[in-house]
């Protein structure tokens, strides 16, 4: 129940930006589930400063977490683009979504 049920997930963002019709979603999966999943749980275990490993950690990552969401995209393209939602594969076409992924 993404966009449906009590608490549809597909709708929740930013006051009137949704992060899933608006294409934003690669990027906020990149930034929560690399960087800040990594690094935040670094600080407050009481570490100073981000190492460049740390760093690194948290860009792969990242870029793990976004393909997977750019994977779901690019199959979901066609329904996306019919009930509305901008994603990158919809905005940009399947071959972005290729070289994205």
């Amino acid at each position: 129940a993404y966009t449906g049920g009590p608490y549809p997930l597909g709708y929740v963002g930013l006051g009137w930006v949704s992060l899933g019709y608006t294409g934003l979603g690669d990027v906020f999966v990149f930034a929560y589930f690399g960087v800040v999943a990594t690094v935040a749980p670094y600080y407050l275990s009481g570490g100073t400063g981000a190492p460049s490993q740390l760093m690194v950690a948290a860009v792969c990552l990242g870029f793990l977490a976004t393909a997977i969401i750019v994977v779901n995209n690019l199959r979901d393209r066609e329904t996306d683009a019919r009930c509305g939602k901008r994603t990158l594969a919809v905005r940009f076409g399947e071959m972005f979504a290729v070289r994205e992924y």
